[in-house]
């Protein structure tokens, strides 16, 4: 195995652990967040549609007026543009109860349905009256307007106003109280949570400082222990020791190849060696020869010439 694939395997367990720790965590407080996200957002709802039927309700009470304004106005002074008035609120008036109706809850409905039933009584005597003032008979239309029929119904409607406003205003005590309570349990539950996600995610780092640590610990004795055994075989065969030969099983690449190529080396070297005393032994050799053979033929020459001195020391004799 490379080294560099090694270092990316190291390097891609620490991002796997990382990446898992990161996702845990993220997961955890994305669980953590949901219930007080979806708590508020539901009392936000609930809120968002009783200050919605607030609003209608305040319509209601305000169109009531200005009817009764309009008509018992209309029956007084004959001036059209009350009737005008009139004819333009109660079709409003009857839109926003019939919604009211269509958006309350099953208590509402009770209250706006006899809201809605006293406001047709309302609307059929004072459509009356106004048709009285038409044909000039403003006293009866008044006898209308004043009559215990009419007010009555008002009575129906303005109970029907007062039950709801006062449920408004317990539902909005309520409503706070149960929307406060809610978050404080949401946000305890939160607290709780991200001390468990907190703790989890401490324990990840912690094994991933270890698995690092480790994995660091590994990958550096696998690299620096093989070449700690180069260097040592190095300094042997500076020292003139050849007779080494490298492990070539290491279980990294590069490690191998120099292995291989050191054991090249010390045999190239070591042939040098021997061809080099090959050489020295021969020269001896040689030069020892040379000089037996120079001392033979110094001691022959030295020979002839005593021979020769012999002969001419005879020959003198003869003479004589």
């Amino acid at each position: 195995m490379k080294i560099s694939t090694r270092f990316y395997i190291g390097f891609s367990l620490i991002l796997l652990l990382i990446f898992i720790s990161g996702f845990i965590s993220y997961s955890g407080l994305e669980k953590s967040t949901h219930p007080l996200e979806h708590q508020i957002q539901e009392d936000i709802s609930d809120l968002s549609k009783k200050l919605e039927l607030d609003k209608l309700a305040d319509l209601i009470k305000y169109y009531d007026e200005v009817l009764t304004m309009s008509a018992r106005n209309y029956a007084f002074t004959s001036d059209e543009k009350w009737k005008q008035r009139y004819n333009t609120i109660v079709p409003e008036l009857d839109r926003v109860v019939k919604e009211a109706i269509e958006k309350g809850d099953l208590e509402d409905k009770i209250f706006f349905q006899s809201i809605e039933s006293a406001n047709l009584a309302l609307v059929d005597m004072e459509e009356e009256a106004i048709l009285r003032v038409s044909q000039g008979e403003k006293e009866s239309a008044v006898t209308i307007l004043e009559s215990a029929e009419y007010w009555d119904q008002k009575e129906i409607y303005n109970i029907g106003l007062e039950k709801y406003f006062s449920k408004r205003g317990s539902f909005s005590t309520e409503i706070v109280k149960s929307s406060t309570i809610g978050i404080t349990n949401t946000a305890e539950d939160i607290h709780r949570s991200l001390d468990s996600n907190l703790k989890i995610a401490l324990i990840f780092f912690i094994i991933i400082l270890i698995v690092g640590a480790v994995v660091a610990f590994f990958t550096s004795r696998s690299i620096s222990k093989p070449i700690n055994h180069m260097a040592n075989v190095v300094d042997e065969i500076s020292r003139g020791n050849f007779n080494l030969n490298l492990n070539g099983s290491e279980k990294i690449n590069e490690i191998n190849k120099l292995n291989h190529s050191l054991n090249r080396v010390i045999k190239s070297m070591k042939l040098a060696v021997l061809e080099k005393k090959e050489k020295s032994v021969s020269l001896k050799v040689s030069k020892k020869l040379l000089d037996e053979a120079y001392e033979e033929n110094k001691l022959r020459n030295k020979g002839e010439k005593m021979a020769k001195q012999i002969n001419r020391k005879k020959k003198t004799k003869r003479r004589k």
